[in-house]
């Protein structure tokens, strides 16, 4: 990662594979390179309790892409959110507010990404759709209700 000059954006600078699931399960999502995300958009109120980066730092650049990308539902971005954070040993309890709080107020950024897909065309949905077979997206939501 690298930090942009407005001091609140960060570049990814290498890409990473996220395997949802389990790694090598064969559904692989790849966030590229030169993608763009604010980390966690955690209010300054709350970050002396949740950071902007923590264990669940790669979780949410992974959250982010797929809010830009817009090829799932947004629950479905949500659950498998989840199910990184899980991955990367992120205790349940912060897994439990962080959820929460991208299922209520994530619907901003959601909305705004949506506004401006028509000229972002589809920059890496078709790659991501093929990649996650839609019974699969559906069983990382249940799993992430369960939480």
């Amino acid at each position: 990662m690298e930090p942009l000059d407005d001091g609140c954006h960060w570049r990814v600078a290498d890409p990473f594979v996220y395997h949802l699931g389990v790694e090598g399960s064969g559904l692989p999502i790849t966030v590229p390179v030169d993608f763009e995300t604010d980390l966690t958009s955690i209010p300054w109120g709350f970050r002396w309790l949740l950071p902007v980066w923590g264990r669940y730092g790669k979780g949410a650049v992974l959250h982010d892409w797929l809010y830009f990308v817009g090829v799932f539902d947004r629950i479905v971005c949500d659950a498998i959110f989840v199910e990184s954070m899980k991955m990367l040993g992120v205790p349940w309890y912060q897994r439990w507010v962080i959820f929460k709080a991208v299922r209520y107020f994530g619907w901003i950024p959601w909305i705004s990404h949506r506004r401006r897909m028509p000229a972002k065309s589809n920059i890496g949905a078709a790659v991501v759709k093929e990649e996650v077979p839609p019974v699969v997206a559906e069983a990382v939501v249940a799993e992430a209700k369960k939480e």
